[in-house]
């Protein structure tokens, strides 16, 4: 055992020569394609990190991007619906406008339709009660009177109906 404790010259060449010869065949066999495998891995690990890195920077700008349209979207809608209920409500008011001034003319059209039948009305019914009393009062005073006392006597009878009835007197004006 004591030769294990004292390096001998001719082991410790050959351990050397060993470890050196160990060491080449290791570089050659396992360290260079171990340390291409690792390098290979963190390019490609680096490659992957940019390309997530490019993609998370595009889906951001697009995310923005679309915020903004539908942000642009909604106020446009927006103006547009504010723009439909202003031009509903002008179109309301005009048609409500057309509809109080046809309203109108017709209330107009048949209040001067009832006023002028009513004229007419008044008329007729002048004319026959002058008839009327014309003929009752030629037939009564045929007797005493001529036609002249006749016709102041109707004057007369029409001057007291117009008296009694003043609406009947505006209407006579109108004739």
């Amino acid at each position: 055992m004591e030769a294990l404790i004292r390096p001998d010259f001719g082991l410790s060449f050959w351990t050397i020569v060993c470890f050196v010869l160990l060491l080449v065949i290791l570089r050659k066999t396992a360290w260079t394609p171990l340390i291409n495998a690792i390098n290979e891995r963190e390019e490609g690990l680096r490659i992957a990190r940019e390309s997530t890195d490019q993609a998370r920077i595009e889906a951001e700008r697009v995310r923005d991007e679309l915020n903004s349209r539908l942000a642009g979207l909604k106020s446009e809608i927006k103006e547009q619906l504010e723009d439909a209920r202003k031009t509903a409500a002008r179109e309301k008011e005009a048609m409500l406008a057309d509809a109080r001034k046809s309203a109108a003319g017709i209330i107009a059209s048949a209040k001067k339709e009832i006023e002028a039948e009513r004229a007419e009305a008044l008329r007729d019914m002048k004319k026959r009660v002058a008839e009327i009393s014309l003929m009752a009062a030629g037939q009564v005073l045929r007797k005493n009177m001529n036609s002249k006392a006749n016709e102041e006597l109707a004057g007369q009878f029409l001057a007291e109906i117009e008296k009694d009835r003043p609406d009947l007197k505006a209407e006579a004006g109108n004739n």
